[in-house]
């Protein structure tokens, strides 16, 4: 049986806020090719070296041919691609 909605306390709403934002511009991102939310954001994921690691492309079609910001960072180092 799957779980009830949660309601967040107050002093948590902040941060479920954006984390639903960033969720969302990633989606959207994705999944509609829109980069509106994403630009600011993907950035400042988790990275070394250039390479994105708050940020992974979970497909098939990941590696070479890929033209997401987490593939291309892999494949050149502080490139992000076309996406953004």
């Amino acid at each position: 049986m799957g779980a009830g909605p949660y309601f967040a306390p107050a002093n948590e709403n902040r941060l479920l806020q954006l984390a639903d934002f960033i969720a969302h511009a990633t989606y959207l991102l994705y999944e509609r090719h829109n980069a509106a939310l994403a630009r600011d954001i993907v950035p400042r994921f988790d990275e070394r070296d250039g390479v994105l690691h708050g940020l992974v492309h979970l497909s098939e079609a990941r590696g070479s041919g890929c033209p997401c910001p987490a593939c291309v960072s892999r494949r050149v180092p502080g490139q992000l691609g076309p996406w953004l």
